[in-house]
């Protein structure tokens, strides 16, 4: 694809001169400037479209509200607040009540997006709320990406992962394959913390090779970024390392602030499993004080727990207190029951005996409600045992940990793993009492793939999560059937689940 890239540049060549109007002439430049926002300097490209955007202002209403939100899009990979600010507010006059849903759609997207980046998280709330509202009708893929965007913002995994199913879906059928590398982002994101790793990994190596194909390296370094967070949280130290460094270098050259917060995010989860409170701690401060084409004003936001975990393991409290105060009044305004049971956890971490129980316990009964952030779910139960035994209660902590062990053996977090049991030992248990799992005979490989299958993951699915191949995946699965006297991924799944 990248000599159709090429093949669209002599076009636009040819095209210039026979442009006899401003109209005709700004065009040119909106579809070189989109052009440009796969593969350039992001920062720049929002310069350039907010240039053509203004310029279209007098001629076609439709057009330059096109472009604008193209420059708001590219200052937020960016990270930059200001620029997308700018262009939100030359675009959103534009749109009045009688245009269309789509045009609704983009005013209320930049108007809320722009609010919350600045922290106006209430106000923000129902403007995003009436951009997803308003992408119920839609087919449009770049439109779906933008409330899949607003879901986000809004804290809703669920929400996010359909319509981005629905963005994928609507871009191959309708053949603009130029836009599912964002889309398969925004759904890689969805999956993180929900322990959807067989189809998060699938869907950034996928994204990442679309990226490649079509000329985008802008999201092929978004994808990378994400790998790095699904090795961060498999506890894959020298993998995460390794797509992180690329990350950062790639990131630099064109000034691309979210996918270098995200893979400094990475980092610093790592080292929360490698039980290095300073250096996450280290790392999550720096994101603070990142300006754009370094970091990311949301990317601040979503880091908040993870942050006032390493702090106050650091002993910083101040800067614990004053982090999480910003995510519960996003938590609060969004309404998000697994960003209101994160809030919940950071209260527990914070306070002491019988009040630090009842935070956790709260946020435990809201990770419930939300059933969808398995991975923070058991990272609650770890915290929340850890806690129990330092105050002398090894009966109730080892419930938790054993809940928060299940689960990470589930997801193959490693070094999570290794947390709990060394919480369990310092209880005086390793193992649960019960008959051990039917799986017993299979090796931890195996037992790691039966999960993974039972949980309804494909060959290459398993093949992306373990990093090994399909057909390595497949020689395993024979063998666990032979194990276990099954013969099919249905009767796996009945034994396990």
């Amino acid at each position: 694809m990248y000599g159709g890239t090429e093949r669209a540049a002599r076009l636009l060549d040819r095209a210039r001169p026979l442009a006899v109007s401003d109209r005709r002439r700004a065009i040119i430049d909106l579809v070189e400037a989109q052009s440009s926002m796969r593969g350039g300097n992001v920062i720049e490209v929002a310069e350039r479209l907010y240039a053509v955007g203004r310029e279209l202002v007098a001629h076609d209403r439709a057009l330059a509200l096109r472009a604008l939100v193209r420059s708001a899009d590219s200052a937020s990979l960016a990270g930059d607040p200001v620029r997308y600010r700018r262009a939100a507010d030359l675009a959103v006059p534009l749109v009045r009540a009688g245009d269309s849903a789509s045009m609704r759609l983009v005013a209320a997207f930049l108007e809320g997006c722009s609010l919350s980046f600045r922290g106006e998280y209430t106000t923000s709330t129902p403007l995003l709320r009436e951009a997803v509202r308003l992408s119920e009708g839609l087919d449009k893929p770049s439109e779906l990406i933008w409330a899949s965007v607003g879901g986000l913002r809004l804290g809703d995994a669920p929400f996010v992962r359909a319509v981005t199913s629905r963005a994928v879906e609507a871009g191959t059928a309708q053949g603009e394959y130029a836009t599912l590398p964002a889309a398969l982002a925004l759904q890689v994101f969805s999956e993180f913390w929900s322990g959807r790793f067989p189809s998060a990994a699938g869907h950034a190596l996928s994204g990442l090779k679309a990226a490649r194909e079509y000329g985008q390296p802008v999201w092929a370094t978004h994808h990378l970024a994400s790998l790095a967070m699904i090795a961060a949280i498999q506890g894959d130290v020298e993998t995460c390392r390794i797509r992180a460094r690329a990350v950062t270098s790639q990131a630099g050259e064109r000034s691309l602030g979210l996918p270098a917060a995200l893979a400094a995010w990475a980092l610093a989860v790592l080292e929360l499993s490698r039980g290095n409170a300073a250096e996450a701690f280290f790392r999550l401060r720096a994101l603070v004080h990142a300006g754009p084409g370094h970091g990311h004003p949301t990317m601040r936001l979503l880091t908040a727990p993870h942050f006032v975990e390493a702090a106050i393991r650091m002993g910083e409290t101040e800067w614990a207190h004053t982090s999480l105060a910003g995510y519960e009044r996003w938590a609060e305004a969004v309404g998000s029951p697994s960003a209101r049971a994160l809030a919940a956890r950071g209260r527990g971490l914070l306070a002491t005996g019988d009040e630090a129980a009842d935070h956790f316990g709260n946020a435990l009964a809201l990770h419930r409600d939300c059933g969808d952030d398995d991975v923070e779910q058991a990272r609650t139960h770890l915290l929340f045992g850890a806690f129990l035994r330092r105050a002398r209660l090894p009966g109730r902590a080892r419930e938790h940990l054993y809940d928060a062990l299940e689960s990470f053996e589930r997801f193959g977090a490693r070094l999570w793993i290794r947390q709990a049991r060394a919480e369990l030992r310092a209880i005086g248990t390793s193992e649960r009492d019960p008959d051990p799992p039917a799986t017993g005979d299979l090796t931890a490989q195996q037992q790691q793939i039966a999960r993974l299958v039972a949980d309804g993951a494909t060959n290459r699915e398993v093949a992306a999560h373990m990093f090994i191949s399909p057909r390595t995946v497949e020689h395993h699965l024979r063998g666990i059937f032979r194990k276990l006297n099954i013969r099919s991924r249905v009767d796996l799944a009945r034994l396990l689940n």
